[in-house]
């Protein structure tokens, strides 16, 4: 058991990278942007942890970063999608 934690805590970015794949696919069934902010901020927790942070810091950037994504990028990307076709640009 002493190895399997010890290599969790050598990979600590790696449970949250798998979070941040199923955050992922969840998004494409609901396409809703939500999960995709939760996603994000799951990357962000992972990259925490790949810099060897302690799990309260990754758990902590990972939210701070979800709701900074879900707050601000969100309703941005929300808005550009209700534009129609011919307004959109580039």
């Amino acid at each position: 058991m002493g190895d399997a934690l010890d290599w969790l805590s050598d990979n600590a970015w790696l449970p949250w990278l798998g979070l941040a794949l199923v955050l992922g696919i969840v998004e494409t069934t609901t396409l809703d942007l939500m999960f995709l902010m939760l996603a994000g901020g799951a990357v962000a927790g992972a990259v925490a942890g790949a810099l060897g942070a302690p799990f309260i810091v990754q758990a902590l950037v990972a939210i701070a970063a979800s709701a900074a994504l879900l707050g601000v990028v969100r309703p941005v990307a929300k808005r550009h999608l209700r534009q129609p076709v011919g307004a959109r640009t580039g």
